[in-house]
């Protein structure tokens, strides 16, 4: 390989990078070039590409981006393979750097090369000993099964230094991704056998899709991407219409999308540092089912509430359990999870009968240990030892067993660390990053759901264009359960319709671009008399007229339905990663809870249940202060039929939301009573 811009400068990019190809033992020639230099770090410098003995296979350009286009040709012509650049001033640098990035892609691309960066700190990749890397230094560690893709080169060198022996074998750095991406690097490790997890730290995903690709794919194969994503807050979102606009934020459609595509994510670096460590060490649990055992009633207590925060379910002991531990727990204490190990003080066989009780359980997939064994050797370091030796002497059978530190100073316990690494047990470090990366541990036991036929297509144009009542028929015929709805065109229309349908009614003035009725005034409801009816009428088409004029503008009747728990449902569209179903509590609530649960769609009945279940609807579903129990089979039908109906509407629609469906107590269905499309951006005419 050849450097181009190799220095003897202290702290320049040039001298880092030969410095780490030397110290890494790269087994090719090494050309520095330099016409300033005869000899650098013992190697002879050579005035230019051209000037070299031979056609390297790689180049490293380690000078100002401005003076790459000439290093970059002289290459092409050579026939180099690939380049890596540091440089900056590209897309990172505004319109003029995201210009000049266009020119070097061309380029590169003429030439047929790849290209590494710019503005990244090149890879380490310690299998082959090649380390083209701007790092001040290397990791001691050996290769093993974790590697790194990065689009920080601060995040990637904090990880590199590998305190936590993980063995990263690659860590990659991708800079501004001009020519290769994430999802490229990604693959190309996940090919490896020789690879088991992958850290990904992101700031954004260029291509979603392919990345779910490459997830799943090696999530088939028992490999894994555990992704640190940056950007929690939702200011890069412009306020949309409909209220779901407001309950589905970037990060939320993320989240959704990691979870569909087997995608761990970790809080932060350290969860995403143990999750690795994890991951390396033990296949997800076969079962969903986590139980904590502590030596502390107090630390019990704040596992409970750091595994609630970090969205690791402890399970429920089965009264057959708790009747099985409550020989070998404090008599004053009802066996629970977490679990105190210690209310009788300490017992090596005790211990032992309560791993062999919890084990003997079906539904707990994995047990965890916490543990005061620090590094320093104080603390309960004799007590965790003998936990170590029990779990490492018990068969386990397919029950996982992870043993972790509540703090993170100083990190685990060596001597403790290897009589578990001797066992295949991972001993975490501190209590948040560990049960940050069970979490994720214990989801990745749920297999992929299989890909559901494509929904009927529907007629996109036709159903924008409609009068709201057209839209309500639609969508019942899709399988939503929605009021009927008449359109009246005038007072007389209107007092014939509410004594045909029976009183009272509500009368509502629609049209497509009129989204929030009740805050223009363009809905009467409770209308029980013709006189009410008929009044109702000739003051919404007066609104309706100062409001809208265009078409599909109308006058719609529907029967009051009956009283019941009011959710918002909705499919909104979201660029690169599909259709996002969003459930969530509805009518008035849905502005001052902002609350939902969002899944990337289409979703089943059975997946509609499991968000109705992780969301306060579901804690109202079954009954709360006497009002319910509510119509769930009901509800989520609807929602799966919504989700089905907008992905066959196609990308003409950007969001279809019922708010409220008024979801009737259990038995009596329910009833969808409002609705409001947006078209995209670039639908005709828009």
């Amino acid at each position: 390989m050849a450097l181009v811009g190799a220095s003897e400068r202290p702290h320049s990019a040039g001298l880092r990078v030969l410095g780490n190809i030397i110290a890494g033992r790269f087994g090719g020639a090494i050309y520095p070039v330099n016409p300033r230099y005869e000899t650098i770090l013992g190697l002879p410098c050579h005035p230019s590409l051209s000037s070299l003995p031979e056609v390297p296979d790689t180049v490293f350009v380690a000078i100002p981006g401005e003076q790459i286009s000439g290093i970059v040709d002289e290459a092409g012509r050579l026939g180099v393979g690939a380049i890596m650049t540091n440089a900056s001033g590209f897309s990172d640098a505004g319109p003029e750097g995201e210009k000049r990035q266009e020119e070097l892609v061309g380029r590169i691309r003429r030439h047929g090369m790849v290209l590494c960066g710019p503005n990244n700190s090149g890879f380490i990749n310690l299998w082959d000993r090649f380390c083209p890397s701007t790092f001040y230094d290397l990791p001691v560690t050996g290769p093993g099964p974790v590697c790194v893709v990065s689009q920080s080169g601060s995040v990637s060198a904090a990880l590199s230094q590998d305190d936590r022996g993980l063995g990263i074998g690659y860590n990659i750095t991708v800079g501004t991704e001009a020519a290769l991406d994430v999802c490229d690097y990604a693959e190309f490790v996940l090919a490896e056998e020789r690879v088991r997890v992958v850290m990904c730290f992101i700031e954004t995903l260029r291509n979603p899709q392919r990345f779910a690709a490459i997830a799943r794919n090696a999530a088939c194969r028992g490999k894994r991407i555990i992704v640190t994503k940056v950007g929690r807050s939702e200011g890069g979102r412009s306020a949309a219409a409909a209220h779901s606009g407001a309950l589905v934020g970037d990060d939320a459609v993320y989240d959704a999308f990691f979870e569909r595509n087997g995608i761990v994510r970790a809080p932060d670096l350290d969860a995403m540092i143990e999750a690795a460590k994890l991951f390396s060490h033990h296949a997800p649990p076969l079962r969903p089912g986590t139980v904590v055992v502590t030596m502390s009633g107090g630390e019990a207590g704040l596992i409970a509430d750091v595994a609630a925060e970090v969205s690791l379910p402890l399970m429920s002991l089965s009264a057959e359990r708790i009747t099985a531990l409550k020989p070998d727990v404090s008599p004053y204490l009802v066996p629970r999870n977490p679990l105190d190990s210690m209310g009788l003080s300490w017992d090596k066989e005790r211990f032992a009968r309560i791993i062999r009780t919890l084990r003997a359980d079906p539904e707990i997939g994995a047990i965890a240990i916490a543990s005061d064994a620090s590094g320093a050797g104080v603390g309960d370091q004799l007590m965790v030892n003998d936990m170590a030796h029990v779990c490492a002497a018990e068969n386990m059978g397919d029950t996982r067993v992870v043993f972790f530190t509540n703090t993170a100073g100083g990190g685990p316990n060596r001597d403790i660390d290897a009589v578990l690494g001797r066992a295949g047990i991972p001993f975490l470090c501190g209590m948040r990053a560990s049960l940050a990366a069970m979490g994720g541990w214990s989801k990745a036991c749920v297999a992929f759901e299989d890909s559901a036929p494509a929904p009927a297509r529907a007629d996109a144009a036709r159903f924008l264009d409609a009068d709201e009542a057209e839209r309500f028929a639609a969508l019942s015929a899709a399988g939503v359960p929605m009021a009927m709805s008449l359109k009246v065109t005038d007072a007389g229309a209107a007092v014939a319709a509410a004594a045909r349908i029976g009183r009272p009614v509500a009368l509502k003035a629609t049209a497509p671009d009129l989204l929030h009725k009740s805050e223009l005034g363009l809905l009467r409801l409770n209308l029980s008399t013709p006189a009410a009816v008929a009044g109702a009428f000739e003051d919404l088409s007066a609104g309706l007229a100062r409001h809208s004029a265009g078409p599909g503008a109308a006058v719609i009747m529907q029967p009051m339905a009956p009283a019941g728990l009011e959710l918002i449902i909705a499919v909104r569209k979201e660029p690169g990663f599909g259709n996002i179903v969003v459930v969530g509590l509805g009518g008035v609530f849905v502005e001052l809870l902002r609350e939902s649960a969002i899944r990337i769609g289409p979703v089943t009945t059975a997946q509609a249940k499991a968000m109705l279940a992780s969301s306060r609807a579901g804690q109202l579903m079954d009954g709360f202060r006497g009002e319910g129990p509510y119509d769930i089979d009901a509800a989520a039908g609807a929602i799966a039929a919504l989700s089905d109906f907008a992905e066959g509407l196609g990308p003409q629609v950007s969001a279809v939301e019922i708010n409220p469906l008024i979801v009737h107590r259990r038995g009596d269905g329910a009833t969808g009573v409002d609705v409001a499309v947006e078209r995209s951006a670039h639908s005709a005419g828009h």
